[in-house]
């Protein structure tokens, strides 16, 4: 468990502010479809253009990542460069622990993905998030026995709003 509770809205705002093309995924994803999955990570799958790279380095500069498990005495430089030559970034910051992929497995491309993603609020925050179906698919790919207990969450949830 973290020492702090981390501030996903801080998160949230800083890319939302900073027009990075993210969709959110994972276990905050899972809980704005009303699954009730525990969490203390934000992850994000966001789009391959340098724009989002940038976007994303100067969202959360402010934030200090460095990455998850990184000795800390071991330089680390955070900029766009960084963003762009990563296809999985797992961070820790100040306002907690943020993943971003670029390819995410199971998922189809970026843009297909943010077309079938759905804009919710989460933490206050506009935020497109992945379509359940997307999540079940991610969620399969990874295989962990977590993820087949988060795909019959994500399975109930989906029969719940079907109905």
């Amino acid at each position: 468990m973290p020492e702090k509770l981390p501030d996903f809205t801080t998160v949230l705002k800083a890319l939302r502010e900073s027009g990075a093309q993210v969709v959110l995924i994972g276990g905050v994803a899972m809980n704005a479809h009303g699954t009730d999955t525990a969490t203390f990570d934000i992850d994000f799958a966001f789009a391959r253009t340098r724009q989002t790279e940038r976007a994303i380095a100067q969202a959360l500069g402010r934030f200090h990542p460095r990455p998850k498990g990184f000795p800390e005495g071991l330089p680390f430089v955070w900029d766009e460069t960084t963003v762009h030559n990563m296809t999985t970034l797992t961070l820790a910051t100040a306002e907690g622990d943020v993943d971003f992929l670029a390819e995410p497995d199971g998922a189809p491309p970026f843009t297909e993905l943010a077309a079938r993603a759905l804009e919710v609020e989460v933490f206050g925050e506009r935020v497109l998030v992945a379509s359940i179906d997307d999540l079940i698919a991610m969620k399969r790919a990874a295989g962990r026995p977590k993820d087949l207990l988060h795909i019959m969450h994500l399975e109930a949830a989906k029969k719940r709003s079907d109905t």
